[in-house]
């Protein structure tokens, strides 16, 4: 598990040292998520060259299968609740109510969704 890192990507510079270390950066605009990420790779650490990774190869004999891997999570230890775009069709929402209603968490509306308020008065 990885914490994001919540960057400028004009003013600040990613520390890029395997190719999935990219997702370990997201947009600052971002930050009040507090994202979580779970990679998993089998590349070994490399170097930067003229501002770009130098290309690795994963770890000989140790390569993730094309299917990938299965891991159980109990996402109720993963997630708090759902957020739903205020854009979000009444559908869509349903949907969403639908899928992760087997895990008994929260489906709520953004916040967005609600005048700001000074609107209100």
């Amino acid at each position: 598990m990885v914490e994001v890192t919540y960057i400028d990507f004009v003013k600040d510079k990613a520390q890029i040292y395997i190719p999935s270390d990219v997702f370990e950066y997201k947009r600052k605009a971002y930050i009040h998520e507090s994202e979580v990420r779970a990679i998993i790779t089998k590349y070994p650490k490399m170097g930067i060259k003229n501002g770009v990774p130098i290309t690795s190869k994963p770890i000989a004999g140790e390569e993730i299968p094309k299917e990938g891997f299965f891991i159980e999570l109990d996402l109720t230890n993963l997630i708090d609740e759902v957020v739903v775009s205020p854009y979000a069709d009444t559908w869509f929402v349903d949907v969403v109510k639908e899928l992760v209603g087997q895990y008994k968490l929260p489906v709520v509306d953004s916040e967005l969704k609600a005048d700001p308020i000074y609107a209100r008065m």
